[in-house]
This record gives structure tokens, C-alpha cells and sequence, in this order.
């Protein structure tokens, strides 16, 4: 199982991609931008986010997320206080690419 990650993780880092992220209370839009290593929007293949609190599981959700320039955007209510992300992205060629993400939402 451990040399499975070390691939995934080699794999992951040879994409060269940066995450950003932001979200707008008044909005209520989750942002997900992918850049490459020279800062151009990347397009995604697929997208999954997994977004919910950290100490418990009922305000789990898997917003659907549209492509809006070189951006992801989510229509998403979230209340204040501290929210995570476990996004998976997979590339044109398939290549998976991870990230957990703390969000915190301040009003």
C-alpha cells in the first residue's frame, strides 16, 4: 500500500498543479482554481470535493461544481466556523491529484 501512495504522490507532484481556493458567505460560491507550474488555469478531467466539518459527518456534502473561467465554482451554504475539503481532481491523461484543504468561513 505504501508504494502505491509513493506512485500516486510521484505522480501527483509531476503535474506540477497548485490549488486555490476561496468562498463567498454572500454568494454562498465555493472557488477551486488549478494552476500549472507556470500559473496557467488547468482543466480537469473530473472533480469530486468531498466538503463537511471537521468533528462530524452529517453536514457532509459533494457539491456539484461548474466550470466558470479558470475557475470551479460550487453554489455551497456554509455556515461560519471551520469547514474541510478533501478534493480529488484527475488530469487529461488520468492522473490523480489530492488535496485536504481547511476552509475557515468568517462572516
Amino acid at each position: 500500500a505504501s508504494q502505491d501512495f509513493e506512485v500516486e504522490k510521484a505522480a501527483q507532484q509531476a503535474l506540477g498543479w497548485t490549488l486555490a481556493h476561496g468562498y463567498d458567505l454572500s454568494s454562498k460560491q465555493l472557488r477551486l482554481s488549478f494552476t500549472d507550474r507556470d500559473g496557467n488555469p488547468v482543466m480537469v478531467k473530473s472533480l469530486d470535493v468531498l466538503v463537511g466539518r471537521t468533528t462530524e459527518a452529517r453536514d457532509d456534502s459533494r457539491p456539484p461544481f461548474v466550470k466558470e473561467g479558470g475557475s470551479y465554482v460550487a453554489t455551497l451554504p456554509l455556515t461560519e466556523g471551520k469547514w474541510m475539503m478533501h478534493v480529488e481532481a484527475h488530469a487529461a491523461d488520468g492522473t490523480l491529484f489530492r488535496q485536504r484543504i481547511d476552509l475557515m468561513v468568517r462572516g
